[in-house]
């Protein structure tokens, strides 16, 4: 059955608009907030549908679990650093921020080495995506922890206009503005009750009773709601998403939150202005239920792309096996073709011997060899050469020899 928003109610029964309120507030499905929102107490209704979704993201996160704990290390290794520059990029773009491939694999990488103190664009966002892929200890617990996250992620970007000019976050109005510029919500002031907001949806992260994945979207929401900097609140706030996303679930869905905003954009704007609605009385279920179904399709679109790059993975694994070529041949192509499907052709030398525990001049010569016959191409990338394969050159080389 279809939930049905206070905001219709109001329209199509307005006699009734506050009984539905009352009953809706006081239901034993119904669990309170320990904020308002435009004066009205914040709530969600735990709805059946919610207690469904939920289960079917957990069981998708166990078999994303399996299917990695399956998958040989190139490949998953790839497929995961493949999703963590997806989303760097994303989370940009979607405040209009266009940053390019080259720029975030170049962050990623410093990031990556922290003896390296170049500075770099995208540095910060990189470097805490990375702890997050890492399983690094982060801690967000108060509003100062969630000023330092912006400090390192986005600060830098930000023009000194923009720049937070309050004790921990803005002091002035801020509003968001739809494409016609017409005002859809103002963030709330003053400063004090920004921070009192915030700490208060902290608090839920410690509350047995709300599991954290609806904890996470009403934060998520709560975060949009305030808008507690002038700039840069989106960037820190699926970051923040991200990291509470990585405390329950395989960190594949962690790195797929701005992909899966950015492709339901729609849904997703939509469920803000539903319960920025004041009619909608600080219901929020709206916007958790929206959320959870975002994080269902990543979990049930990233279980099936490892599927098919699995069975995938399998064919070209079988076909190696069943061909004339010696062991040491067959092991250096199953590592290119797990980088060409699970990658991006970025496998170097010294990553090929580490992996077969082999010299780089033994995998020189094997590459040598195996070119004559196969297309594999070499490009110049920073200091290191790096390897693609072509996979329909290898297939049709093995099934003619």
């Amino acid at each position: 059955m279809e939930y049905e928003l206070l905001s219709a109610i109001y329209y199509k029964k307005p006699e009734k608009y506050n009984d539905y309120y009352q009953h809706r507030l006081t239901s034993a499905a119904t669990i309170l907030l320990p904020f308002s929102i435009h004066n009205n107490p914040a709530f969600f209704v735990n709805i059946p549908e919610t207690t469904k979704v939920l289960i079917s993201i957990y069981k998708h996160s166990a078999l994303i679990d399996n299917q990695c704990a399956s998958l040989p290390s190139i490949a998953i290794n790839n497929f995961i650093n493949k999703a963590l520059v997806e989303e760097i990029m994303i989370t940009n773009e979607i405040e209009g921020i266009r940053s390019t491939k080259k720029e975030v694999e170049s962050a990623i990488s410093i990031a990556n080495n922290p003896t390296n103190n170049k500075a770099i664009r995208f540095e910060g966002l990189a470097k805490k995506y990375v702890k997050l892929m890492n399983d690094e200890h982060l801690s967000i617990k108060n509003c100062q922890e969630i000023r330092n996250l912006y400090d390192d992620i986005v600060l830098a970007e930000i023009d000194h206009i923009n720049k937070p000019d309050g004790q921990i976050f803005r002091k002035e109005a801020v509003s968001v503005y739809s494409s016609t510029q017409k005002e859809k919500h103002r963030g709330i002031l003053p400063e004090a009750n920004i921070i009192e907001m915030l700490n208060k949806g902290l608090e839920l992260f410690d509350d047995d009773q709300i599991p954290t994945l609806i904890s996470t979207a009403i934060f998520h929401y709560l975060f949009g709601y305030v808008h507690p900097f002038y700039d840069g609140n989106g960037r820190t706030s699926r970051f923040i998403s991200s990291y509470f996303l990585k405390s329950e679930l395989n960190i594949l869905l962690a790195l797929r939150l701005s992909y899966i905003i950015k492709d339901n954009k729609n849904d997703y704007y939509n469920a803000f202005d539903t319960c920025n609605d004041q009619k909608d009385k600080g219901d929020l279920t709206p916007f958790v239920a929206m959320f959870l179904n975002l994080i269902n399709k990543a979990a049930l679109d990233i279980y099936q792309r490892l599927d098919t790059l699995n069975i995938k993975l399998k064919y070209y694994n079988d076909l190696l096996h069943s061909s004339r070529l010696n062991k040491k041949e067959q092991a250096l192509l199953f590592i290119l073709v797990q980088d060409a499907l699970f990658g991006e052709g970025h496998i170097t030398r010294r990553d090929i011997a580490e992996t077969m525990e082999i010299s780089t001049a033994t995998v020189n010569a094997l590459i040598a060899k195996l070119s004559q016959s196969i297309f594999i191409a070499c490009k110049k990338e920073g200091k290191h050469n790096v390897y693609e394969l072509d996979l329909n050159s290898l297939e049709e080389y093995i099934k003619n020899i």
